[in-house]
C-alpha cells in the first residue's frame, strides 16, 4: 500500500445476485488528491464481492457506496482492507 496524504474508508453494500444476502465490503483507499470526482471514478471501477458466497456484483446490481475521510490507523481499527487497483 502506498502512503498518500488523503485516506478514505469506502463501504460497498449490495444484495448479492447469487445468494440474495446483503453483503458489505470495506476498503481503505489512499489518494494523492482530494478531488472527489477523480476519487469517485476510481471507486466506481471496483466490483464488490459478496462476503458470504464470493460472487461478484453483476452489472445492474444496485450498490450503495459510503465514503468517509479517515486516518490509516482508524481504517485498520475499523476493519477496512486495502483493495489493489483503487488505492
Amino acid at each position: 500500500m502506498s502512503f498518500h496524504e488523503h485516506w478514505y474508508g469506502v463501504t460497498y453494500t449490495f444484495t448479492c445476485p447469487q445468494c440474495h444476502r446483503i453483503s458489505e465490503e470495506k476498503a481503505a483507499v489512499n489518494s494523492p488528491t482530494s478531488d472527489l470526482v477523480q476519487l469517485q471514478q476510481s471507486i466506481n471501477r471496483h466490483c464488490p464481492v459478496c462476503q458470504e458466497c464470493a460472487a461478484s456484483a453483476v452489472v445492474g446490481t444496485e450498490v450503495t457506496v459510503l465514503l468517509v475521510v479517515a486516518t490509516p490507523q482508524s481504517l485498520l481499527e475499523n476493519g477496512y482492507l486495502a483493495v489493489p487497483g483503487i488505492n
